[in-house]
Protein backbone atom coordinates (compact mmCIF):
# COMPACT_ATOMS: atom_id res chain seq x y z
CA UNK A 1 0.00 0.00 0.00
CA UNK A 2 2.76 2.42 0.86
CA UNK A 3 4.65 1.45 -2.28
CA UNK A 4 1.64 2.28 -4.43
CA UNK A 5 1.26 5.70 -2.77
CA UNK A 6 4.95 6.50 -3.38
CA UNK A 7 4.64 5.57 -7.04
CA UNK A 8 1.60 7.84 -7.42
CA UNK A 9 3.44 10.74 -5.86
CA UNK A 10 6.47 10.23 -8.10
CA UNK A 11 4.27 10.03 -11.17
CA UNK A 12 2.44 13.21 -10.23
CA UNK A 13 5.71 15.09 -9.69
CA UNK A 14 7.02 13.88 -13.04
CA UNK A 15 3.90 15.14 -14.80
CA UNK A 16 4.23 18.51 -13.09
CA UNK A 17 7.92 18.71 -14.10
CA UNK A 18 7.13 17.91 -17.73
CA UNK A 19 4.31 20.45 -17.75
CA UNK A 20 6.66 23.11 -16.34
CA UNK A 21 9.20 22.40 -19.08
CA UNK A 22 6.49 22.63 -21.77
CA UNK A 23 5.23 25.92 -20.33
CA UNK A 24 8.76 27.32 -20.25
CA UNK A 25 9.41 26.29 -23.89
CA UNK A 26 6.09 27.86 -24.90
CA UNK A 27 7.07 31.15 -23.24
CA UNK A 28 10.45 31.07 -25.03
CA UNK A 29 8.71 30.53 -28.40
CA UNK A 30 6.34 33.41 -27.70
CA UNK A 31 9.25 35.70 -26.81
CA UNK A 32 11.12 34.64 -29.96
CA UNK A 33 8.04 35.35 -32.10
CA UNK A 34 7.55 38.74 -30.43
CA UNK A 35 11.16 39.74 -31.13
CA UNK A 36 11.06 38.45 -34.69
CA UNK A 37 10.18 40.90 -37.54
CA UNK A 38 6.49 40.77 -38.39
CA UNK A 39 5.20 40.88 -41.96
CA UNK A 40 3.78 44.37 -41.53
CA UNK A 41 6.94 45.81 -39.97
CA UNK A 42 9.09 48.31 -41.91
CA UNK A 43 12.05 46.69 -43.62
CA UNK A 44 15.34 48.39 -42.80
CA UNK A 45 16.43 47.93 -46.42
CA UNK A 46 13.32 49.73 -47.65
CA UNK A 47 13.90 52.54 -45.17
CA UNK A 48 17.48 53.00 -46.39
CA UNK A 49 16.25 53.03 -49.99
CA UNK A 50 13.71 55.75 -49.18
CA UNK A 51 16.44 57.82 -47.53
CA UNK A 52 18.69 57.51 -50.57
CA UNK A 53 15.81 58.43 -52.91
CA UNK A 54 15.06 61.51 -50.82
CA UNK A 55 18.70 62.58 -51.09
CA UNK A 56 18.78 61.92 -54.86
CA UNK A 57 18.87 64.94 -57.16
CA UNK A 58 15.49 65.78 -58.68
CA UNK A 59 14.88 67.26 -62.15
CA UNK A 60 11.74 68.21 -64.03
CA UNK A 61 12.85 66.42 -67.23
CA UNK A 62 12.28 62.77 -68.13
CA UNK A 63 14.12 60.16 -66.09
CA UNK A 64 16.99 58.32 -67.77
CA UNK A 65 15.51 55.80 -70.20
CA UNK A 66 12.06 57.39 -70.10
CA UNK A 67 10.08 57.84 -73.33
CA UNK A 68 7.25 60.20 -74.25
CA UNK A 69 5.18 60.62 -77.42
CA UNK A 70 2.91 63.65 -77.86
CA UNK A 71 0.73 65.24 -80.52
CA UNK A 72 -0.23 68.87 -81.05
CA UNK A 73 -2.30 70.83 -83.57
CA UNK A 74 -1.47 74.45 -84.41
CA UNK A 75 -3.47 76.89 -86.52
CA UNK A 76 -2.37 80.22 -87.93
CA UNK A 77 -3.79 82.77 -90.33
CA UNK A 78 -1.63 85.33 -92.13
CA UNK A 79 -3.22 88.20 -94.04
CA UNK A 80 -1.44 90.93 -95.98
CA UNK A 81 -1.78 93.23 -98.97
CA UNK A 82 0.68 92.94 -101.84
CA UNK A 83 1.42 95.98 -104.01
CA UNK A 84 1.94 95.36 -107.72
CA UNK A 85 3.80 98.33 -109.21
CA UNK A 86 4.71 98.82 -112.87
CA UNK A 87 7.17 101.64 -113.53
CA UNK A 88 8.35 102.53 -117.04
CA UNK A 89 10.86 105.35 -117.68
CA UNK A 90 10.24 106.75 -114.21
CA UNK A 91 6.49 106.85 -114.73
CA UNK A 92 4.06 104.66 -112.79
CA UNK A 93 1.99 102.83 -115.37
CA UNK A 94 0.12 100.42 -113.16
CA UNK A 95 -0.57 100.24 -109.43
CA UNK A 96 -2.61 97.50 -107.86
CA UNK A 97 -3.13 96.24 -104.32
CA UNK A 98 -3.82 92.53 -103.98
CA UNK A 99 -5.06 91.22 -100.61
CA UNK A 100 -3.80 87.79 -99.58
CA UNK A 101 -4.57 85.37 -96.80
CA UNK A 102 -3.13 81.98 -95.89
CA UNK A 103 -4.59 79.41 -93.49
CA UNK A 104 -2.13 76.92 -91.99
CA UNK A 105 -2.82 73.78 -89.95
CA UNK A 106 0.21 71.95 -88.52
CA UNK A 107 0.00 68.48 -86.98
CA UNK A 108 3.13 67.85 -84.91
CA UNK A 109 4.33 64.51 -83.57
CA UNK A 110 7.03 64.83 -80.89
CA UNK A 111 9.11 62.07 -79.33
CA UNK A 112 11.16 62.64 -76.16
CA UNK A 113 13.81 60.30 -74.75
CA UNK A 114 15.58 60.71 -71.42
CA UNK A 115 19.32 60.26 -72.04
CA UNK A 116 20.10 61.26 -68.44
CA UNK A 117 17.92 62.46 -65.59
CA UNK A 118 18.81 66.04 -66.56
CA UNK A 119 19.24 65.58 -70.35
CA UNK A 120 16.38 64.92 -72.79
CA UNK A 121 16.57 64.31 -76.55
CA UNK A 122 13.63 65.47 -78.68
CA UNK A 123 12.53 64.87 -82.28
CA UNK A 124 9.61 66.70 -83.92
CA UNK A 125 7.91 65.73 -87.20
CA UNK A 126 5.30 68.19 -88.54
CA UNK A 127 2.62 67.58 -91.17
CA UNK A 128 1.39 70.88 -92.57
CA UNK A 129 -1.79 71.73 -94.49
CA UNK A 130 -2.04 75.20 -96.09
CA UNK A 131 -4.62 77.08 -98.11
CA UNK A 132 -4.13 80.36 -100.01
CA UNK A 133 -7.31 82.42 -100.47
CA UNK A 134 -5.89 84.60 -103.24
CA UNK A 135 -4.72 81.93 -105.67
CA UNK A 136 -7.04 79.20 -104.37
CA UNK A 137 -4.06 76.92 -103.75
CA UNK A 138 -3.82 74.15 -101.16
CA UNK A 139 -1.07 71.79 -100.07
CA UNK A 140 -0.55 69.03 -97.50
CA UNK A 141 3.09 68.10 -97.10
CA UNK A 142 5.64 67.22 -94.43
CA UNK A 143 7.26 70.22 -92.76
CA UNK A 144 10.76 70.78 -91.42
CA UNK A 145 11.85 67.97 -89.09
CA UNK A 146 13.75 69.22 -86.04
CA UNK A 147 15.94 67.67 -83.34
CA UNK A 148 16.58 69.20 -79.94
CA UNK A 149 18.25 68.79 -76.57
CA UNK A 150 17.08 70.07 -73.18
CA UNK A 151 19.51 70.20 -70.26
CA UNK A 152 19.10 71.20 -66.62
CA UNK A 153 22.52 72.00 -65.12
CA UNK A 154 21.19 72.23 -61.55
CA UNK A 155 18.90 69.96 -59.61
CA UNK A 156 15.58 71.24 -58.33
CA UNK A 157 15.78 72.87 -54.91
CA UNK A 158 12.51 73.93 -53.21
CA UNK A 159 12.25 77.70 -53.09
CA UNK A 160 14.82 78.29 -55.83
CA UNK A 161 14.45 78.83 -59.58
CA UNK A 162 14.79 75.98 -62.10
CA UNK A 163 17.05 76.67 -65.09
CA UNK A 164 16.71 74.79 -68.39
CA UNK A 165 18.98 75.19 -71.43
CA UNK A 166 17.86 74.04 -74.88
CA UNK A 167 19.16 73.84 -78.43
CA UNK A 168 17.33 72.84 -81.62
CA UNK A 169 18.46 71.99 -85.15
CA UNK A 170 15.78 72.50 -87.81
CA UNK A 171 16.23 70.78 -91.16
CA UNK A 172 14.77 71.74 -94.56
CA UNK A 173 12.77 68.59 -95.21
CA UNK A 174 9.62 70.56 -96.01
CA UNK A 175 8.72 72.02 -99.41
CA UNK A 176 11.14 74.93 -99.89
CA UNK A 177 9.68 78.30 -100.94
CA UNK A 178 12.81 78.83 -103.09
CA UNK A 179 12.23 75.75 -105.25
CA UNK A 180 8.62 76.24 -106.36
CA UNK A 181 6.50 78.65 -108.34
CA UNK A 182 4.52 80.47 -105.63
CA UNK A 183 1.68 81.07 -108.11
CA UNK A 184 1.22 77.32 -108.58
CA UNK A 185 2.31 75.65 -105.33
CA UNK A 186 2.55 76.39 -101.61
CA UNK A 187 5.57 75.73 -99.42
CA UNK A 188 5.50 73.90 -96.08
CA UNK A 189 9.10 74.53 -94.99
CA UNK A 190 11.59 77.32 -94.46
CA UNK A 191 14.00 76.17 -97.19
CA UNK A 192 17.08 76.57 -94.94
CA UNK A 193 18.80 74.87 -92.02
CA UNK A 194 18.64 76.78 -88.76
CA UNK A 195 19.93 76.47 -85.20
CA UNK A 196 18.31 77.97 -82.12
CA UNK A 197 19.32 78.12 -78.47
CA UNK A 198 17.26 79.09 -75.48
CA UNK A 199 17.26 79.66 -71.75
CA UNK A 200 14.19 79.31 -69.58
CA UNK A 201 13.76 79.99 -65.86
CA UNK A 202 10.80 79.01 -63.71
CA UNK A 203 10.03 79.37 -60.03
CA UNK A 204 7.12 78.12 -57.97
CA UNK A 205 5.42 80.75 -55.82
CA UNK A 206 2.37 79.00 -54.48
CA UNK A 207 -0.21 79.16 -55.99
CA UNK A 208 1.41 80.53 -59.19
CA UNK A 209 4.49 79.68 -61.25
CA UNK A 210 6.72 82.41 -62.64
CA UNK A 211 8.25 81.62 -66.04
CA UNK A 212 10.59 83.49 -68.36
CA UNK A 213 12.56 82.54 -71.45
CA UNK A 214 15.14 83.96 -73.82
CA UNK A 215 16.02 82.47 -77.22
CA UNK A 216 18.09 83.19 -80.29
CA UNK A 217 18.16 81.56 -83.74
CA UNK A 218 20.42 81.58 -86.77
CA UNK A 219 19.53 80.50 -90.33
CA UNK A 220 22.32 79.23 -92.53
CA UNK A 221 22.83 80.92 -95.87
CA UNK A 222 21.13 79.30 -98.86
CA UNK A 223 23.05 79.72 -102.11
CA UNK A 224 22.43 78.77 -105.73
CA UNK A 225 19.00 80.42 -105.90
CA UNK A 226 17.63 81.51 -109.27
CA UNK A 227 13.96 82.32 -108.87
CA UNK A 228 12.34 85.43 -110.35
CA UNK A 229 9.70 87.15 -108.22
CA UNK A 230 7.32 89.84 -109.36
CA UNK A 231 8.75 89.96 -112.90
Amino acid sequence: MNSWVIRCVLLASTVLFVSDISAEESNVDKARDALARQSDDEDSTKQLEEVFQAAEKNYSLLKAGGKSLSYSLDYSYISDSRIALDVQNGVVRNLDVNPSGTHSFTNSFSFDYGVLNNLTLNARIPLSSRYDTQNSLSATEWGDVSFGLRWQPFAYVPGKATVTLSTTLSTKTGVSPYEINPNERLSTGSGTYSVSTGLSVSKVLDPVVLFGSLSSSYSFEQSGLNQPRGG
